[in-house]
């Protein structure tokens, strides 16, 4: 007769962890998850039409988009996004979107890329008029409209 006590040792010491486990998974799933944040949408144009840019498709130029939050819209940093050719863009954040609150808008325009900002940095950071709002209260999703540079909002 064999003698064998690796089944009955091991169990015991087995499923402390386990459960030590499993509760973790259930506690870190149900405390709160963070800020709502919200995935911002708009169109920015000039003139009535996009921004162009005649060698973007070999990245040479862009439009790049900046959101500098106010107050807590502040905490994820400075957010970055760039227009596609119909002028379209989206700014995601890490993925999930970005926080409701008050934003300084700032865009350059790099025709042949850097540093030939075309709007001559009249749209620059700490030059541009532009201020948008993210509401908390619209769900996940926030689409700013068109924005047009000869009549930018400012509230």
């Amino acid at each position: 007769m064999a003698w064998s006590c690796a089944p009955s040792v091991a169990r015991p010491f087995v499923r402390p962890f386990v459960f030590a486990f499993a509760l973790l998974a259930v506690a870190a799933g149900c405390g709160p998850s963070g800020p709502a944040t919200v995935v911002v949408t708009g169109k920015l144009l000039k003139g009535g039409q996009p921004l162009a840019v005649p060698r973007a498709d070999i990245g040479l130029g862009w439009v790049q988009i900046q959101l500098d939050g106010e107050g807590d819209a502040s905490k994820l940093g400075a957010q970055l996004s760039r227009t596609k050719e119909d002028g379209t863009f989206e700014f995601q954040g890490d993925g999930g979107g970005i926080l409701p609150g008050s934003y300084k808008m700032s865009v350059v325009h790099f025709e042949q890329g850097p540093p030939n900002d075309s709007l001559k940095g009249a749209f620059a950071p700490g030059q541009s008029p532009i201020r948008i709002t993210v509401p908390a209260d619209k769900g996940s999703k926030f689409d700013l409209g068109t924005i047009d540079l000869d009549n930018p909002p400012k509230g």
